[in-house]
This record gives structure tokens, C-alpha cells and sequence, in this order.
């Protein structure tokens, strides 16, 4: 062995260049199942404390003396036993248990049969189990299997991308064995075996990883880290933990368990290349390799599209990619999967975003500024035009839209009897044209002076073709309570538990304040029917669904008088100036003397969606800057070493006539063959990978009908332009640089040098 370590200690440092290069791709490699398997390991602990914090035991039972507590620390497999009894006599016993044991549920059965825990029968509100913590600590053989079950699809994923690297790494063993076949058929002619020659590449391979697998482990460390900090700047463990939860809980964690195995997979991988690599090289014969290849020459297509518009030049540089078809291919593949996740993912994320937001929009009837709030009920149905003035002169709010909702029925001057069932809405002018939009999907017929001026109601049909009406009858089901009703009812609210006499106070109340509904005749200033889009909100409504929409004038100006007593409270859509005013607007209307409730927090919700959407791009984008390097690193490495290889064909050409500016040209022309069938299938790949998002989504339910994410085929492609941009900058001055260094030396020099 002391002859292979000799021979391959010797060529790591005479090829400076190339080792180097290599070392780089392990680290890289390495670094990325690192960061990958770190920020699973980081996740699960997360989640493991967060669900500690929450619910800090295994097993809670309720309801035991201290006696009895304490005699469960007998039991097997018992870590602690957490007695605590509080002022109203109740007790809980929290049990934490240790690792190890077969079966839970048998354990736990066990424990349930113990008469003198008082448990007779199986009585599900005395205990509580904390499965997930159960799993997350791995107490019984199930949670273990679990867990494996996780890891093993996990190190699949983390496989599948070491596949890919495992062909960059063997890419450069493969230039390194490519660049020394003559030395090592010289080695086999006079007397070193074909094994040497596998264990020279093999040990070269393991002296590499020396230095690339430690230095992977500590970047993989660093990127995960930084990917780390950089997620939780997004604000996305605030959006689902409490901010002093999240504080103690969400930090980072490191397994050595999950490093040795990312340094054992990369070391293996390593090895597999560099052993693969070996075993090609001593199927050439000695005499083959010392002769080049006993001078045969690859033939390869005259004519290429590459001659065709960069003339000669294109022509040689077509016909050395094709001679070396394993190469362009790996390069091509590395490059296009980079350039791919770059261009697709960003643009995936952001249509997946707007998709989600008119989800949003289309269940809660909420743009993303605004929130929704409800006045306090208040006797006086005319109250809230207080609270909507008070939120005026916070400078809070830039726009006060108000709908109030009452529950009437539609009825065609006696043709239906029974009417046409749906709701009254009195809407304010800030309000009216959004209302129609989110509602209904479409613009309001007439403008709210038009409405106003016209003194009637827009009937809007909600399935079915619109009314041909000028005006109908309204039969306003108001609840007009009697006061020594109102006295039993708020009796009744006060007791707060609803039993069957206190019931039948409601049911008789109700009866009698159904005899006291008024009906109106209303004008029917326009007909209009829902569009279609808007059904996604609440489902498709019953066939011949009517609703009607009034200016708030009219309810101010007295129809408030036709809902009685008892109406519902009316909706306020206030919109906030910007994300600085949304802190103190929120403290406002939580405040309890503003007499105001928040309904709905839609600003909230957007901002708490755009941090998750935030938080995804920031992982994606340290995925891709590690994808990129490694492309581009195998882009520089077989590009510069092709031209290293060729340096006395290159040094002829420039014998017999070829100019160093003409050598320049045709390495550029063979940089952009790389970049530009790379961004050729980076396009169909593209377009591949939004066919299949958009159907997955869809198969799966994740988005809602009538809802696409709406990705253009062809949106990528200016990220893919430049990107490709990007990779044909690095991989021009690489290659220039190269050619550079080599002019340093005389082309006759060069044509004697022997590698």
C-alpha cells in the first residue's frame, strides 16, 4: 500500500488545480446533505419542545389523590410523576416516561386496570395521551418505527440528490483518470498491477476526502445555520407559536448521529466514484493507453448547427463535445437541474401565494388590508355610527366600508307566496363596489348615487336568471321581543348553560315574535345575476336565491325600524393605512372601552401567509445557491481541464496558422453549447414541472375550484435566460483564463511537453 499512497499523495499535489476542484465538489456535496439532514434534525426538535411547552407529560390523568400518584412511580419504564391539585379540588398527575418499552398501549391498559387508581371503567375524560410527544421521544417500538419510517423517506430524498452528486464527483475523477491514462499504462507495462492502479484513484478518493468531508461538515453546519436565521427573520415561527414561546423553543440543534451518517454517505460515495472510476481505467490495455488509443479516432457528425452559424470554429468545438458525450451530458444535467430550480421554484411560490390569497379572499370576503370589526350589540340599532366615527379619528383606518345584514324574503307581488329566499344588505358607500366584487364577482350595476337617487334595491340573483321585476313585496323577518320577553331571554343568556325549560322560554319567544314579522312593498331599481367565479365562497346556492342591496341611507332613514329588537350586528371593513398603523389599529379595537370586537383579522392572516411564503423561498434559495455551485464548479472543472487535455492539439492549431483570438472564440463557442442546450431543457423542464404543480394541486384538492395558479408556461424563462447568462460568464473566464496561462509558454514548448 505504501506504493498506491506514494503515487497518489504525489498527484494530489502536483495537480494542484484539479485537486482543489475536487475537493471543492466533496465539500459542496457533503455540505448539502449536511444542511439538509441538520435542518430535519433542527425541525424535529423544534417541534418536540414546542409540543413540551404546550403539553409537558406522556400521560395525564385527572382526578387522583396525592396517594395515588405516588403509587404510579412504581410502575416500570416511569421517569417522573408530576402531582399538582389546584383551588377548586380538582387534580391532574402529569407522567413522563423513559425509553425503551415494547408496546404503549399495552403499558398504558395495564396502568388503567389498577383498582386503585379508581379507574372501573374506561372513562376518556379522566387521561389525556400525548402521542406526538410519545413519537418525538421514541418510548415505545411503534414511535421508533415511526421515526425510522420518516428517516429512511427523508435519506431517500437526501439519496436521490447524492446520485446526481455522486456523477459530478465522478466527472472529476473520471477528467483526473482521463488526463493520466498513459502514466498508468506505462505503471501496468512495467509490472504494477491492475488492482494498484484501483487502489491508487480509491486511496486518492479517501486522501480527498480527508480534507472535503470535515470541511463539508462544517459548512453544512454554517449553511444550515444561516438558512436557520434566515427563515426565522421571515417571522414564520411567530405566525404559529407565541412570541415568548417561540423564543424559548425554536433554536438551533445539532445530531452527531446525522453528521456521521452525512460523512459516511459522502465518504462512500466518494469512494464509489473514485473504486468505478478505477475499474474503467484497467479495462483500457497498457499498449492502448500509452498510445493514446493506438491512434483511433472518434468519428463524429460533419455537420452541426454550431458550424453552421460560428463557422470553423463551431465546427471544432461541436466535434470535441460530441467526442466526449459522457462529460457534456453530466455538465448539461448539473446545469440544467440548477437553472431549472432556480427559474421554477420563485415562480411556483409566487403564483401559489396570489392562488392563496383569492382563496382567502373568496372564503372570507377580505382583501389583505383590511380588518374586519363588529360594533358591540347595543339596543340602539343606529349605535355603531358612533363607533364608525371613533374609527375615523384614529388615523388609523383610510377607508370605513359597512354592510348590515337583514334576513328577509323576496316575494313576487304574490306570484310566489312563499318567496325567494336570501338576505338584505345595506351597504355604505366606501363599501358598495368591493361588496359586489367579493360577494358576487362582479360590478354593481349602477353607481351608489344612481342607487341611492333611484330610492329602491338591487335584486342580484344568486342561481338563476335574473328578475324581471320594477317592484315586489319584502317580508322582513325581524324578532320584535315584548319587554317581559327581553326579561326572560336575558335571564336565560345570564345562566349561561341552556336547559330543557329554558329552552322552551326561547321556543315560545321566538313563536311570538314570528307573528310580529312586517312586510314592505321595495323598489327593484336593477337585476342582476352572480357570476359564476363567486360560488366558491359559500357553495352554490338554492335555485332562485334572491339577494337585495340598499344604500345605508335607506336603513338609517328608517328601515332599521323593520328588524325589531333583535338583528345582527352590522359589519365594518376597515381598512388599514399601512403595515405601521396595523400594530396600533389592532391594539385599539382590542381595547374593551372602544366598544368594538374584531371579527376577523385579515391583515393578520395575509401578513402571517406571507411570512410562511417567505420562509419557503428562503429554504428553496439556499437549496439552489447550493445546486448552482456545484453545477458551476462542474461546468469550470470539465471545461478548463478539456482545454489542459488538448493543450498540444491547441498548440498545432496554433502552428499552422490559428490565432490566440480564434482559440478564444472557438472556447467560447463550446461555453455556449453547454449553457444554451442547458437552457433548452431547462424550458421543457419548466414547463413539465408547472404541468405537473398545477395538476397535483388540483388532484389533491389544495386549491379550490375556480382557482388556478394561473403560471404561465413560458414565465420562467427569463429567470432561465439569466441564469444561463450567469453560468456562460463564469464558465467564458474560466476558460480564458486557462487559455491565458497557457500562452504563457511557446506552442513548440508545448507541443513537447508530455502529460
Amino acid at each position: 500500500m505504501k506504493f498506491e499512497s506514494l503515487m497518489a499523495i504525489r498527484y494530489i499535489f502536483k495537480q494542484k488545480r484539479h485537486s482543489l476542484l475536487t475537493i471543492i465538489s466533496i465539500f459542496l456535496a457533503l455540505s448539502l446533505m449536511t444542511a439538509l439532514f441538520t435542518g430535519y434534525y433542527t425541525l424535529t426538535c423544534v417541534l418536540r419542545e414546542v409540543n413540551y411547552a404546550n403539553n409537558p407529560y406522556h400521560v395525564r390523568i385527572y382526578d387522583l389523590t396525592k396517594e395515588q400518584a405516588e403509587s404510579i412511580k412504581s410502575y416500570d419504564h416511569i421517569d417522573t410523576v408530576e402531582f399538582k391539585e389546584f383551588i377548586a379540588g380538582n387534580t391532574q398527575t402529569d407522567i413522563m416516561l423513559k425509553k425503551g418499552m415494547k408496546d404503549f398501549l399495552t403499558w398504558f391498559q395495564q396502568l388503567l386496570k389498577d383498582k386503585e387508581l379508581g379507574f372501573e371503567s374506561v372513562d376518556y375524560d379522566r387521561y389525556d395521551i400525548n402521542m406526538s410527544l410519545k413519537n418525538y421521544d421514541l418510548i415505545d417500538d411503534e414511535a421508533r418505527f415511526n421515526q425510522l419510517q420518516l428517516l429512511c423517506i427523508l435519506y431517500v430524498f437526501i439519496i436521490f440528490i447524492a446520485m446526481s452528486l455522486r456523477m459530478i464527483i465522478d466527472t472529476a475523477f473520471e477528467i483526473s483518470s482521463k488526463e493520466r491514462e498513459r502514466q498508468f499504462g506505462m505503471l501496468e507495462s512495467i509490472g504494477a498491477s491492475p488492482k494498484q492502479i484501483v487502489r491508487i484513484i480509491t486511496l486518492e478518493g479517501l486522501m480527498l476526502c480527508i480534507v472535503g468531508v470535515p470541511l463539508g461538515l462544517l459548512g453544512g453546519i454554517g449553511s444550515a445555520w444561516l438558512a436557520f436565521r434566515s427563515v426565522l427573520s421571515s417571522g414564520i415561527a411567530e405566525t404559529f407559536i407565541a412570541p415568548a414561546l417561540a423564543k424559548r423553543t425554536v433554536t438551533f440543534h445539532i445530531s452527531p448521529m446525522y453528521l456521521a451518517l452525512s460523512a459516511v454517505t459522502g465518504l462512500v460515495w466518494v469512494l464509489l466514484s473514485a473504486y468505478g472510476t478505477g475499474m474503467r481505467v484497467i479495462k483500457i490495455s497498457p499498449v492502448q493507453a500509452i498510445t493514446s488509443g493506438g491512434g483511433v479516432v472518434k468519428k463524429v457528425r460533419r455537420r452541426s448547427l454550431a458550424g453552421l452559424i460560428f463557422g470553423w470554429k463551431g465546427k471544432l468545438a461541436s466535434r470535441n463535445v460530441r467526442r466526449q458525450p459522457k462529460r457534456f451530458i453530466i455538465t448539461v444535467l448539473s446545469l440544467t437541474l440548477s437553472l431549472s430550480l432556480y427559474s421554477s421554484v420563485e415562480v411556483v411560490v409566487d403564483n401559489a401565494q396570489i392562488a392563496t390569497k383569492k382563496m382567502i379572499m373568496m372564503d372570507t370576503g377580505s382583501d389583505e388590508g383590511v380588518m374586519l370589526l363588529s360594533p358591540n350589540i347595543s339596543a340602539d340599532p343606529l349605535a355603531y355610527k358612533d363607533t364608525v366615527e371613533n374609527l375615523k379619528k384614529t388615523g388609523y383606518f383610510k377607508a370605513i366600508g359597512m354592510d348590515i345584514l337583514g334576513t328577509a324574503r323576496l316575494k313576487e307581488n304574490g306570484i310566489n307566496t312563499d318567496g325567494r329566499s336570501g338576505s338584505t344588505y345595506y351597504v355604505n358607500k366606501d363599501w358598495y363596489e368591493p361588496f359586489f366584487k367579493v360577494n358576487y364577482g362582479l360590478e354593481p350595476p349602477m353607481t351608489y348615487e344612481e342607487l341611492e337617487a333611484s330610492g329602491g334595491f338591487i335584486a342580484v340573483s344568486l342561481n338563476g336568471d335574473p328578475i324581471d321585476l320594477k317592484e315586489a313585496n319584502c317580508l322582513y323577518f325581524g324578532k320584535y321581543y315584548s319587554d317581559d320577553d327581553l326579561k326572560k331571554l336575558e335571564k336565560v343568556y345570564s345562566d349561561g348553560e341552556v336547559d330543557e325549560d329554558e329552552f322552551k322560554v326561547f321556543r315560545e319567544a321566538g313563536e311570538r315574535a314570528e307573528k310580529r314579522n312586517t312586510e314592505k312593498k321595495v323598489k327593484i331599481a336593477a337585476s342582476v345575476k352572480i357570476d359564476d367565479s363567486a360560488f366558491g365562497r359559500y357553495g352554490v346556492p338554492a335555485e332562485g336565491t334572491v339577494d337585495i342591496v340598499a344604500p345605508i341611507s335607506m336603513y338609517e332613514n328608517g328601515d332599521y325600524e323593520l328588524f325589531g329588537n333583535y338583528s345582527y350586528p352590522p359589519n365594518i371593513y376597515a381598512e388599514v393605512v399601512d403595515n405601521a398603523s396595523y400594530s396600533a389599529a389592532l391594539k385599539y379595537v382590542e381595547e374593551p372601552k372602544h366598544k368594538v370586537e374584531l371579527f376577523f383579522d385579515a391583515v393578520g392572516l395575509y401578513q402571517d401567509m406571507d411570512a410562511v411564503f417567505t420562509g419557503i423561498r428562503l429554504g428553496s434559495a439556499f437549496l439552489n445557491i447550493f445546486i448552482a455551485l456545484i453545477a458551476m464548479v462542474n461546468l469550470v472543472n470539465i471545461i478548463t481541464t478539456g482545454l489542459i487535455n488538448r493543450k498540444s492539439e491547441l498548440a498545432s492549431m496554433q502552428c499552422v496558422g490559428m490565432t490566440e483570438g480564434q482559440l478564444y472564440g472557438m472556447s467560447i463557442v463550446e461555453c455556449l453549447q453547454f449553457v444554451i442546450t442547458a437552457a433548452v431543457f431547462s424550458v421543457i423542464l419548466c414547463i413539465l414541472l408547472i404541468i405537473g404543480t398545477e395538476a397535483f394541486v388540483h388532484v389533491t384538492g389544495l386549491a379550490e375550484d375556480g382557482i388556478k395558479l394561473g403560471i404561465g408556461y413560458f414565465e420562467p424563462v427569463p429567470k432561465i435566460l439569466l441564469g444561463s447568462a450567469a453560468a456562460f460568464a463564469v464558465s467564458t473566464i474560466a476558460s480564458l483564463l486557462t487559455l491565458r496561462n497557457m500562452q504563457k509558454t511557446e506552442p513548440v514548448e508545448r507541443l513537447r511537453s508530455v502529460d
